[in-house]
């Protein structure tokens, strides 16, 4: 039976289930209320030790036949105090239930179990799911931005499904991975936050000091994100559906100036320039009098092609998103069952992007007698990215001069040329269509000029980056199934063993398709498909024990854990294909060996693991847990590492001493801890030397050349290296005021990783360019807050308010013996490492001003000043500071000009209700950090983006601010602190408002409860004084960037997105 045939007969049978019936005695009815007496819809009314049960309707009411005489009712509702109240024969029980406004008897996840809030002595964070689903966004990690503090979640593209990057306090590893171990029911997975569907979330735990972590060992250095997902509850069938509909817009472009404003802004320069007295004549050629290239842009815009193309807007297009969720939950007290289907489509506001998913979960949790319990869960989802051809910079690099296709009249003009005879209109046009011809034409002073050579208006042989988009598809799409159950048995009151088994499987496969002259003429066609099918199986055994003898209460964890995970890999790369309608390689002439290659590689890991806690009257609380890990990442002896924790709390409130202050303290706790933590994520088998395709030749003279194997990889072996390791000293301050009207939570850390996994240069000879060694030291320090005030709490009107904030300091403590290591981006700039400075600061020259004149160079040049910077004596161009005083401008005048760590995180979210509407709004920022604007390296940049001509120097008396160099002059701003940009930001990240309808207004429908809802994503963005991007989150992440180390670059920044959603929410 196929699998969707399957979950329908499941899904039958525990409907059937659901509307079984029982014997009847007595018929009780009544209504039930909160303490402000407004009905409630959805309340539990179960009959205690029994099946029988209901909820109440949508007016609050309820019917329960067949309810013992003498029975006793329970009345539940989430956010409320559980009631019961004896039958006593009465047919007419109302009931009113209170409040829980007390959250310190919160549940919260921790890693193999659970621990209520007030008992808590650990740093860990939890996010409730009250809207996650209605914020836009195709994952779950884009949905937790500002929403915990010391959780950083950074959009460094605004491409649609294009993964964030996710930190935890900073940055713990300077080779190794940094993200966070991401645990999903109880098994980790690695891209759990691209797949789980928002609305099937419960709750998501950040475990975040080592002492909480350190149950999860080699894998929590970075912190843990625990991600429950909804189970059924007892109660009658509960069937909703919720949707919503929205489209996208860019929030800001670059101010590209079209040629022919940028040719009218150099004559006015030049008018400028030639009424400056100080310029002598016969150097207005050195500058901004337009040459005849530029001229024969001009002509080309105007009297050719006859318009502007805008080309950023030519890269866009109108962009929509739509999600559509149906689930059914419910059950009895020995089967509950939870049922949910999800689509959802996601297009980019760049045309070619988009990620469509498919979603599909069952989960049953089953009584099968006092002693036994089993829970099944099944999570099928489908995904697949497309992702465009060209990058945004390229599009706002092109000239405006060229337009998209060709006309009529473009098209008869580049006929002249012998060459592109053959070109007709509603062809692609290129700007080598353009090239070798001969202008004449009207310039912006009204004067006609004609060349006198053929000219070139853009001196590349790229095409369009349309076209290249148009004819190159990338995708990437992801089978995955996640899915396990588990038996507990209670072997007697209070020990129970419970073993689990659960496996992820995710087939990925991408594809990239280049049609011929894609990227130039002349391209052959390529076709490259990558696969990994990936198959991970987790068997987990755990004992749990709690005991409570007086006021002693104690509890105890033990476990053993094996994890395989098994990796399979190919990749094809094919060229020419006899046509460009193909979609497989079949077809192509030519299979490229070295790009063609499959691998396999299996990783295990097993774990014993344990834990106990004990408090005294939940006033003196105590926590200590140990885990060993064997990981196959290392070579014998290296393979097992030892991971211990030590925690302490002390709830003050409850003290005799403090009764007096009941009225107004409602908590105040104290907590401390320490832990070690561990990080195996680098590069597998680091221990060993690979074997890989090499030649040999045998025989006499010059030989005859063999294909074998050669351990000659570009990563040389090291058996010794072992685990990173890190240890964390926490401590914290819950406080509770006015019944926790006012609730805040405050943590202080310094965490150092040791042993640091490093991937280090080696030498020429051994022929590798790394290896990975155990060398250097990081410290990071900080604090964090979050502050939680309940403003108004009325019956008509609610208001609360959430603050968050975190501030971390990172320090590079030691390097492998070295000083310091400096490591070079795309355009030579430099980012250093230096022992006692933080992880990554940029490197190079102090900029100091401009040269306002050529009378001011000679005067440099006269005191004797020399530099290796070429061209660097030049009026308008750069000037920088001879930061040793050796009157000489070179490498020994750079310095640390700043780092891409910001001084501080922050959000605030607040939740109002008035009536039946509801509005919610999150403001979350940025403080301090820079980044490098890597656009500045283009001379499409320097020319055309008016954030960086506006303010130019133009002469001497026209020196703009004097910062501002002109054009390209002078020397490369890269290497400068030019280019180094402020990096804060706040934003108005998400707003939300909806209104539920009266239940009185619906009834007659059978609907339990409806409300619509709209929202705004990014709908204000506020930056720095000195970024002139227009994303200031976007970041470069992949190849030389992809190293910790090298953080903080920026080119060709995706626009910030803003989305505008409709939305639908009702049950029945």
């Amino acid at each position: 039976m196929c699998r969707s045939g399957s979950a329908a007969v499941v899904f039958g049978v525990i409907l059937l289930w659901s509307f079984s019936s029982f014997a009847q005695n007595i018929s009780v009815s009544g209504t039930v209320t909160d303490a402000k007496g407004e009905t409630l819809p959805g309340v539990s009314v179960l009959v205690k030790g029994t099946r029988i049960g209901t909820s109440t309707d949508i007016k609050g009411k309820y019917t329960l036949k067949g309810v013992p005489a003498e029975g006793t009712l329970v009345f539940s509702f989430m956010g409320y105090k559980p009631r019961e109240i004896a039958v006593k024969s009465r047919r007419t029980i109302d009931a009113g239930l209170e409040e829980d406004v007390k959250s310190l008897d919160e549940v919260v996840v921790v890693g193999y179990g659970s621990v209520r809030k007030s008992h808590l002595t650990g740093s860990v964070t939890k996010l409730k799911n009250e809207n996650l689903d209605e914020i836009p966004t195709s994952r779950l990690d884009n949905a937790l931005i500002g929403k915990m503090a010391g959780v950083s979640v950074q959009n460094t593209t605004s491409e649609a499904g294009a993964a964030p990057t996710v930190r935890v306090r900073g940055l713990s590893s300077i080779s190794a991975n940094s993200s966070p171990l991401i645990v999903v029911d109880g098994h980790p997975v690695p891209d759990g936050l691209a797949f789980v569907n928002p609305y099937d979330v419960e709750s998501i735990e950040v475990l975040k000091d080592a002492a909480s972590s350190a149950i999860y060992g080699s894998r929590g250095a970075n912190g843990v994100i625990i991600i429950t997902t909804r189970k059924g509850t007892a109660n009658k069938p509960r069937y909703a559906v919720k949707s919503y509909y929205g489209f996208k817009d860019t929030y800001k472009l670059n101010p590209i100036m079209s040629i022919t404003e940028y040719t009218k802004l150099l004559y006015s320069e030049a008018d400028l320039r030639r009424n400056d007295a100080s310029v002598n004549p016969a150097d207005f050629d050195d500058y901004n009098d337009i040459t005849p290239n530029e001229r024969a842009a001009y002509i080309l815009e105007n009297q050719i092609a006859g318009a502007s193309t805008d080309w950023q807007d030519e890269a866009l297009h109108s962009a929509g998103i739509y999600n559509v969720q149906l689930n059914a939950s419910g059950g009895n007290k020995d089967l509950r069952y939870y049922v949910s289907g999800n689509v959802q489509r996601d297009q980019g506001i760049m045309k070619f992007s988009e990620n469509n998913k498919g979603n599909f979960k069952v989960k049953l949790d089953a009584n099968l007698s006092k002693k036994i319990s089993l829970s099944v869960n099944l999570n099928p989802t489908y995904s697949n990215l497309e992702r465009p051809g060209a990058n945004f910079t390229d599009y706002y690099r092109t000239y405006s001069f060229l337009p998209v296709r060709h006309s009529d009249f473009t098209a008869a003009f580049v006929n002249q040329n012998p060459q592109w005879a053959s070109v007709r209109p509603g062809d692609w046009a290129q700007a080598r269509h353009f090239a070798n011809m001969y202008y004449s034409g009207y310039m912006p002073d009204g004067s006609y000029w004609t060349s006198n050579e053929t000219l070139i208006p853009w001196g590349t042989s790229n095409n369009s980056p349309l076209s290249i988009a148009s004819r190159i598809s990338r995708s990437s799409k992801n089978y995955r199934v996640m899915g396990g159950g588990d038996i507990s048995y209670n072997i007697v009151k209070g020990l129970t063993f419970k073993t689990a088994f659960s496996g992820y499987y995710n087939n990925r496969e991408d594809l990239t398709l280049t049609r011929s002259n894609a990227k130039s003429d002349g391209d052959v066609s390529s076709g490259e498909q990558y696969t990994n099918k990936t198959i991970d199986l987790l068997w987990e055994n755990t004992l749990n024990y709690s005991r409570q003898v007086g006021n002693h209460n104690f509890t105890g964890l033990l476990g053993y854990t094996v994890q395989k995970t098994t990796s399979d890999a190919s990749n094809i790369l094919a060229r020419n294909f006899p046509t460009d309608d193909f979609e497989t390689l079949s077809q192509a002439a030519q299979i490229d060996q070295a790009g063609t290659y499959t691998n396999r590689i299996p990783t295990g890991l097993v774990s014993y693991l344990g834990r106990i806690t004990y408090d005294y009257k939940g006033r003196y609380l105590f926590s200590t847990s140990l885990r060993t890990d064997g990981s196959t990442y290392f070579k014998k002896p290296n393979q097992w590492g030892w991971f211990p924790s030590v925690s302490a709390g002390w709830r003050v409130n409850t003290e005799p001493f403090m009764k007096g202050t009941s009225n107004w303290l409602s908590n105040l706790k104290l907590r401390a801890s320490y832990g070690a933590t561990g990080n195996n994520r680098i590069q597998d088998f680091a221990y060993e030397n690979l074997l890989y395709p090499g030649n040999y030749s045998f025989g006499g003279g010059t030989g005859t050349l063999n294909l074998g194997l050669a351990p000659n990889g570009d990563v040389l072996a090291n058996p010794y290296i072992t685990w990173e390791r890190t240890f964390e000293l926490n401590t914290g301050l819950d406080l509770g005021l006015f019944k926790d009207r006012l609730s805040l939570s405050m943590e202080l850390y310094r965490s150092e990783t040791d042993r640091l996994l490093f991937q280090q240069g080696t030498m020429s000879f051994s022929g590798s360019n790394t290896f990975w060694n155990n060398a250097g030291k990081v410290r990071n320090t900080g604090v964090e807050i979050d502050l939680t005030s309940n403003n108004i709490s009325s019956k008509k009107f609610q208001w609360s308010t959430n603050l968050n904030l975190a501030a971390n300091s990172n320090k590079l403590m030691q390097l492998g013996g070295e000083p310091f290591q400096y490591t070079y981006g795309e355009r030579n700039e430099v980012y250093a490492a230096i022992v006692g400075k933080p992880s990554i600061q940029f490197f190079g020259y102090k900029t100091d001003g401009v040269w306002m004149s050529k009378a001011e160079v000679d005067e440099a040049k006269n005191a004797g000043q020399t530099a290796v910077i070429q061209n660097y004596y030049t009026p308008g161009g750069i000037k920088v500071k001879d930061i040793n005083g050796d009157n000489r401008i070179d490498e020994n005048d750079r310095t640390t000009l700043g780092t891409p760590f910001p001084d501080f995180t922050w959000g605030i979210t607040n939740s109002m209700k008035y009536k039946g509407f509801d509005l919610s709004f999150l403001i979350q920022g940025v403080q301090g950090g820079n980044m490098i604007n890597g656009d500045a390296f283009y001379t499409e940049t320097k020319r055309l983006n008016s954030n960086y001509t506006k303010n130019r120097w133009i002469s001497p008396a026209n020196p703009g601010d004097g910062k501002t160099p002109y054009n390209n002059v002078g020397g490369d701003w890269m290497l400068t602190d030019y280019v180094m940009e402020n990096a804060s930001y706040a934003s108005l990240r998400n707003v939300i408002i909806g209104y539920t309808f009266p239940a009185k207004l619906i009834g007659k429908a059978k609907i339990n409860t409806l409300r619509v809802y709209a929202s705004g994503d990014n709908l204000v963005f506020i930056t720095g004084d000195s970024y002139r991007g227009i994303n200031p989150e976007a970041r470069v992440t992949s190849n030389q960037y992809a190293s910790p180390l090298t953080s903080g670059y920026q080119r060709g920044a995706f626009p910030v997105t803003r989305t505008f959603t409709f939305g639908i929410d009702f049950t029945f």
